[in-house]
């Protein structure tokens, strides 16, 4: 004869599928705002624009740049910071169509990318023996 198990009695059972993987997202807690308003952390807002975007606002005479700042025609501040948008596994590489390090639709301050050994072309990065297609740009954050 087998024994019956209710819902509550499964749910009380540690699963090996919870905890081997842990959950894609945090678990809201009371202890953590949700906005802004109750908290006195800044948020810092970075995004990243191509270099065609930026040269053709500045040709254009949309903006101008000094050194690392840029400032649009409402007065508008942004510093910029080199870096570079993964595009995905170069299709001629070795490695081609394989993504191991996970680096598609990542940007990545260039400066960190050097640092970590990589290497750099104006259309390509290579990792290790693996070559991504990249889009340089940079990372864009307003001055207040």
């Amino acid at each position: 004869m087998v024994a019956q198990t209710t819902n509550e009695e499964l749910m009380s059972y540690p699963t090996i599928l919870n905890s081997a993987f842990p959950p894609a997202f945090p678990p809201r807690s009371d202890r953590f705002p949700t906005t802004q308003e109750h908290s006195k952390v800044k948020k810092c807002v970075e995004y990243f624009q191509s270099n065609l975007e930026i040269d053709s606002k500045v040709r254009f005479h949309c903006a101008t740049i000094s050194g690392s700042v840029l400032t649009h025609d409402d007065g508008a501040k942004f510093a910029l910071r080199d870096a570079v948008r993964f595009l995905g596994p170069s299709l001629s590489g070795p490695g081609k169509n394989s993504d191991i390090f996970g680096m598609t639709g990542r940007i990545v301050p260039l400066s960190e990318l050097l640092a970590s050994g990589a290497t750099l072309s104006s259309s390509l990065v290579k990792i290790g023996s693996l070559e991504y297609e990249v889009q340089l740009g940079f990372l864009v954050q307003p001055l207040n």
